[in-house]
């Protein structure tokens, strides 16, 4: 269950991506606004943005406060 889970993320944020929801250089919702859309632990959601960077659709940088 929990692979279909952050496949089915995974699928939906690169559909975003991919249609122009999220455009080259925004950023995504953060971890936390993630877990909640999507009813998931932080973990599912880190595995979907994980296989996302790794397929190049985005890019984790550290954030400055």
């Amino acid at each position: 269950m929990p692979a279909e889970k952050y496949t089915a993320i995974y699928n939906d944020l690169k559909e975003k991506i991919e249609e122009g929801l999220y455009a080259p250089q925004s950023i995504l919702p953060s971890e936390n606004i993630l877990t909640a859309r999507y009813g998931v632990s932080r973990n599912t959601v880190r595995r979907a943005i994980a296989r996302l960077a790794d397929e190049s659709y985005v890019q984790s940088t550290m954030r400055r406060e």
